[in-house]
């Protein structure tokens, strides 16, 4: 069995318990498939954060016979469930010690706090292959480096980045079976390659700099939708790349894999918005294969700062593209949302390039949804290991004018809050959310006359202010579409509230639930 998982911290709901987050897994289901391929039998809980401990020992009880042999733990963002989950993991050790914990994430720090025997990193699927061959075959033992977390625990980890690689990969299949009761509104997840061609500087994404076709065979992906369709009834989806319209020929290849279908998808994800200003042509691919709402990491208008992150289009050609783009989008596809996000506090930032920013946003971006960041910099040896993948910045920050800040994380509360217990409850949550798996060091800059938590406020006042004016998020129309049940041209016309409300998402977790428990 996999158990696969994530809260609802970073969405804006502010519950007074866990709340889940109604994502499926993506690793805990590309590996279940992999692996059933193979001949194992695999099972993958979704939402757990919504089960009590005491049904997910029940449901263990139920599940389990003579022929288990390993617990998986999947998580692809930071795994701030895994106090929640802990319990269980330790009851499962105690009262069947033979059965194997093995959790897994993109980057071993997002699932180190997991109550495991084993961790591995990256993609996983000939990793944990090697590892039960191991423990229940006849193989030889996998390679295993070690890695101290931050209680100071040693880990073993097999480091899927460098061994046992699963990329370049030309079948990428993901298989849902009956037993996951997929619903036909839901937003499954797809994967049109693996790696990235850029290397942005403050990027640790695994697989930088790649610079073959990585993109899995078009048949591949035209089986798992028709599967997805004919079985579950799915139309949309959510893409895991990290650019998907890094190649234009790609994008050509899946649009012509959409064209063949007798239903038309939709699929929001990740996008480089330079390089569609600077490629208009992909522009009518995007349409035809169903990617018409987009993530931006724009990350500056500033345009020496925007050079630094290698992402240097001249700010007016860039505005002017997007803009153009907009428009196309909202002429030609059935909606068009999109989310920008931007870093203050570049190496070549000023106060002024910031605030006209701020303005351009206000007078020309409405209606779309835009948040800003203070730069995060992890520097080199915070972990005791090369098992924390680390990007290039993190290696050079002082040469830029990066030096540790006067001011402790603990010591700071934002200057225009009143401390309120709630306010302080509020800071600490976000504090523990935003900087506790990314363990950056908090810095100033006397060259550009900044600082870490100068740059924090004053992005939590735009993010704030935006607010009124923040359209729906291309990563929150699976919400609004799925469990508030608008249509594309409803959710297009929605502006100041981001999430619909959680009640109906605590129905669908709790039909998922009682379903799961029923088998």
């Amino acid at each position: 069995m996999i158990f696969s998982g994530q809260l609802y911290e970073h969405t804006g709901y502010t519950p007074e318990s866990i709340l889940a987050d109604p994502k499926r897994s993506y690793g805990g289901h590309k590996i279940a498939t992999h692996l059933r391929a193979i001949g194992w039998d695999v099972e993958v809980i979704d939402f757990v954060p919504h089960f009590t401990v005491e049904e997910l020992k029940l449901l263990w009880t139920m599940r389990y016979n003579k022929g288990t042999k390993f617990l998986g733990v999947s998580s692809l963002f930071q795994a701030l469930w895994a106090q929640h989950m802990n319990p269980f993991l330790e009851w499962v050790k105690e009262k069947y010690p033979d059965i194997t914990i093995i959790a897994g994430g993109p980057i071993v720090t997002t699932v180190e706090e997991f109550k495991a025997d084993y961790y591995i990193q990256g993609w996983g699927e000939y990793a944990i292959v090697e590892l039960l061959n191991w423990l229940h075959g006849s193989g030889k033992r996998p390679i295993i480096s070690k890695h101290i977390n931050l209680n100071g625990e040693e880990l073993q980890v097999i480091d899927a980045l460098h061994f046992y690689k699963a990329y370049p990969k030309e079948e990428l299949p993901t298989r849902y079976q009956e037993r996951d009761f997929i619903q036909p509104d839901e937003f499954l997840n797809a994967e049109f390659s693996r790696g990235c061609v850029f290397k942005c500087k403050f990027c640790a994404a695994p697989a930088l700099g790649v610079t073959k076709d990585y993109t899995r065979t078009a048949q591949c992906w035209e089986d798992e939708l028709r599967y997805n369709y004919d079985n579950f009834g799915v139309t949309n989806y959510i893409s895991g790349d990290e650019t998907t319209n890094d190649y234009t020929e790609k994008l050509r290849k899946y649009a012509d894999v959409t064209k063949k279908l007798p239903f038309k998808p939709f699929i929001t994800g990740f996008a480089r918005g330079d390089i569609a200003v600077a490629k208009p042509e992909q522009w009518e691919h995007m349409i035809a294969m169903g990617f018409t709402s987009h993530h931006y990491g724009i990350e500056s208008f500033n345009e020496k700062s925007a050079k630094w992150v290698h992402k240097g289009m001249a700010k007016n050609r860039l505005r002017e593209g997007l803009l153009e783009m907009r428009e196309y989008f909202n002429k030609n596809a059935p909606i068009y949302k999109t989310t920008m996000s931007l870093i203050s506090g570049l190496p070549y930032d000023t106060w002024e390039s910031l605030n006209e920013t701020k303005d351009w946003l206000f007078n020309h971006w409405r209606g779309q949804s835009v948040y800003i960041n203070p730069l995060l910099i992890q520097p080199k040896g915070h972990t005791s290991d090369s098992m924390s993948k680390l990007p290039p910045l993190s290696y050079n920050y002082e040469e830029l004018g990066y030096i540790e800040s006067d001011v402790s994380l603990e010591e700071w509360f934002p200057s225009h809050l009143p401390r309120t217990p709630e306010n302080i409850e509020a800071i600490n949550r976000m504090k523990d959310v935003n900087f506790r798996a990314s363990r950056p060091f908090f810095w100033k800059n006397d060259r550009i006359g900044m600082n870490f938590f100068d740059l924090l406020e004053w992005s939590q006042r735009f993010n704030n202010e935006f607010i009124p004016h923040q359209g729906v998020s291309n990563w929150y129309i699976p919400y609004w579409k799925t469990f508030a049940k608008k249509s594309f041209g409803e959710i297009s016309d929605i502006v100041g509230q981001p999430l619909p409300e959680y009640e109906p998402i605590r129905e669908f977790l709790d039909n998922y639930k009682e379903a799961k428990l029923s088998l």
